[in-house]
């Protein structure tokens, strides 16, 4: 059996050196053998211990020099393979990441927020063998642990929290969210309106500029010719018309999903519309969304697959005519030859002389 990285604190010199003489008698007592060289019985005001430095006379708690040193050598190491290959091993991201996440005692909350991109492109790969390409972001927050670890690598042992509640909160330009913790009811979420949304983006414009606004509409309405725009809208009103009939309109501020499109469009082809209006009922969907930049359903696969099947389904085979013979103007003389119908006469004429006008060309 194995003791390992025991400590222990008193509020004076004389106490602390009080248990530690009781703590060596009881090992001993025991039948346990301590191990001098790895043992510090003397009590100290400043300690490193697991990875950790504890001073007592600031009243601190900090990570270790060494594990440091380490991170930010990890991080200029990615980098300068980066510079090179573009790509590097997944195992050396996430090991840098994991040595910032083993921090968070001393930095807190931050390991976790300054480390979410490097943790999404790690799980874009099935393999710790494979080799990755990181974005921006990710590149972005390894340059900000080097550069400010060092900064942020204290915390204080005694702390006076002043507030009643801890909040976590978060939200995006379509919609918000929040919750209280150890609290089951204190949840909020939902999505902004198309007014919330833009509000904020308007706010911060100079007067000047928000004057410009109401020509917007008009300037979208002619992104299309005029013809287009009409059959697009036109379009888009029938779609509209069906989300109502179906009890299926989105939230304000949401979308309908991909699956709605899809079955409408289905619904479409069930019906045996033509192609013109299938895809005239596709792309007024599309422009209706692109015109107030949101993403449109539309640009899923599925609704995608479904327009292509349509297509084909709804198209007409083209018959090619069957080109004039002897034989044929032979058939058409014995079934419409009358003596006494001129119509029919100067027909077969007609063509007759055209038959032998092409021959001599």
């Amino acid at each position: 059996m194995y003791l390992d990285d025991g400590i222990g604190f008193d509020q004076t010199f004389e106490s602390a050196v009080a248990i530690s003489k009781s703590v060596q008698s009881d090992l001993r007592s025991s039948g346990f053998v301590i191990n001098e060289r790895k043992s510090m019985w003397n009590p100290i005001q400043c300690l490193d211990w697991l990875g950790y430095s504890i001073d007592t006379v600031r009243f601190v708690l900090t990570v270790s020099d060494r594990r440091i040193d380490k991170v930010r050598e990890t991080g200029r190491e990615i980098i300068a393979v980066l510079v090179s290959n573009k790509t590097i091993q997944v195992r050396k991201v996430a090991s840098f990441v994991g040595q910032i996440i083993s921090m968070s005692m001393v930095i807190g909350s931050v390991c976790q927020l300054m480390t979410r991109c490097l943790s999404i492109d790690i799980l874009e790969v099935s393999s710790w063998n494979a080799h990755i390409r990181l974005s921006i972001e990710s590149i972005w927050q390894i340059q900000f642990w080097v550069d400010n670890i060092h900064c942020i690598n204290v915390r204080k042992l005694a702390s006076h929290p002043s507030c009643d509640k801890i909040v976590y909160s978060d939200a995006s330009g379509f919609a918000f969210g929040g919750y209280c913790v150890e609290s089951k009811h204190g949840i909020a979420h939902g999505m902004w309106n198309s007014e919330e949304a833009y509000r904020k983006d308007i706010a911060i414009l100079p007067e000047i500029l928000r004057e410009k606004i109401q020509d917007i509409p008009e300037l979208l309405s002619e992104s299309r010719a005029s013809s287009t725009v009409k059959s697009y809208f036109k379009s888009f009103q029938k779609w509209n018309d069906w989300l109502k009939q179906n009890n299926l309109q989105p939230d304000q501020g949401s979308s309908v999903k991909p699956l709605t499109v899809g079955i409408y469009l289905a619904g479409l082809i069930q019906k045996g519309v033509s192609v013109n209006v299938l895809t005239s009922a596709f792309y007024g969907i599309r422009w209706a969304h692109s015109v107030i930049g949101v993403t449109s359903p539309t640009e899923s696969e599925l609704v995608k697959n479904v327009l292509e099947a349509g297509k084909r389904k709804l198209s007409v085979p083209k018959t090619k005519k069957e080109p004039i013979s002897a034989e044929l103007l032979l058939k058409m003389y014995d079934k419409f030859f009358q003596y006494e119908n001129v119509y029919n006469q100067r027909s077969i004429c007609a063509c007759l002389i055209a038959y032998a006008g092409f021959l001599r060309c």
